[in-house]
């Protein structure tokens, strides 16, 4: 019971953090200097331009999509499950049925606000973008 709660916080924390910290929390972490180059002894991959947009977009939309996948998955019926498992279906035709299926539009809206908020962000591409061009920041 804390455990979950303790990963929703976890998990919906970062909203509260400007984007530009986003940035900075990945020159700090895989920059030349960064915490893991440094633990790894050497630069895992490039941060500068669309690496470390990716990376940085990943975290930052992260939590939005978890908050509607979450409350979503909180509808889904359990029975169906075990239904689908007493008439025979396979595992991965019972996640598709009795998960995928429901989620689907869940997942849509998912992506799209993602998109959205990654479209209309400044903060990652100033800290991290380097002289790779994004609408923000042209």
């Amino acid at each position: 019971m804390y455990m979950k709660k303790f990963i929703q916080v976890v998990a919906v924390l970062p909203m509260l953090l400007p984007t530009i910290t986003y940035g900075f929390a990945i020159i700090y972490s895989f920059g030349k200097e960064g915490l893991l180059t440094r633990l790894c002894g050497r630069q895992l991959f490039t941060i500068y331009g669309f690496n470390g947009l990716t990376l940085g977009y990943v975290i930052y939309t992260l939590p939005i999509s978890f908050m509607l996948i979450f409350n979503a998955m909180g509808y889904i019926d359990k029975k169906y499950m075990v239904v689908s498992r007493i008439m025979g279906d396979k595992p991965f035709a019972t996640f598709r049925i009795t998960v995928l299926r429901p989620l689907w539009g869940t997942l849509a809206a998912s992506f799209i606000q993602s998109f959205f908020l990654s479209f209309t962000d400044f903060g990652i591409p100033a800290a991290v973008g380097g002289n790779y061009e994004v609408i923000a920041s042209v």
